[in-house]
């Protein structure tokens, strides 16, 4: 029995490692046998039920799989241009918020991210309460070097409306990387920082 435990034990390692090439070649062959007319279908579905959002990503992900079809190249063609569009009457409806979580599928898109961008953040500046624009603007990455000026442009905007707290201290010393001596930012953390102060000392008192 010691003997037969002995060699089952030395087997072990051989056998798991004959189940994990199998795995690897399972994914592989899943891959293989993706069905890009069905896929594309499910797509289109997405689609026509004004799930804009999902259809786009469904689309490119499709066109990266698979450059060479003609149909799925055209689709995902146009959903871009439809999720654009989409954007662009969530801002025009005032429902900035929602646009801009569409924004970010397309932040990346140098056709269409800037004037997205620009339209977004001028209703934004007007509509929004500043902590969600400057809630928005700090989870954002911009791609190009254009655009991340313009963020910083636009936090600038808003920034003196912002409440005092560490967090918009933190922003605004951040900011000021990028705008060095911006006057909007300088007088914001003025006001911020002797705030605090003020605020300290009366919990001392």
């Amino acid at each position: 029995m010691k003997e037969l435990t002995r060699c089952l034990l030395q087997f072990t390692p051989l056998v798991q490692t004959d189940f994990e090439i199998d795995d690897e070649r399972q994914a592989q062959m899943t891959e293989h046998d993706r069905d890009p007319s069905a896929e594309l279908r499910e797509a289109q579905s997405k689609f026509r039920a004004r799930q804009f959002d999902v259809a786009y990503l469904e689309a490119q992900s499709l066109a990266k799989a698979f450059p060479d079809i003609p149909s799925i190249s055209a689709f995902a063609s146009a959903t871009r241009k439809s999720l654009n569009a989409h954007c662009k009457a969530l801002i025009k409806s005032g429902e900035l918020e929602k646009a801009w979580h569409i924004f970010l599928h397309l932040s990346d898109d140098t056709e269409f991210a800037p004037a997205l961008f620009d339209s977004w953040t001028d209703a934004a500046v007007i509509d929004l309460p500043a902590t969600s624009v400057a809630q928005c603007l700090d989870g954002f990455t911009p791609s190009d070097s254009d655009t991340e000026k313009r963020k910083w442009l636009t936090l600038a905007r808003i920034f003196e409306q912002l409440p005092s707290n560490e967090k918009n201290i933190e922003l605004g010393f951040y900011a000021l990387r990028h705008l060095p001596g911006n006057k909007s930012i300088l007088d914001g953390l003025d006001h911020m920082i002797n705030q605090s102060q003020r605020t300290a000392q009366s919990e001392i008192i």
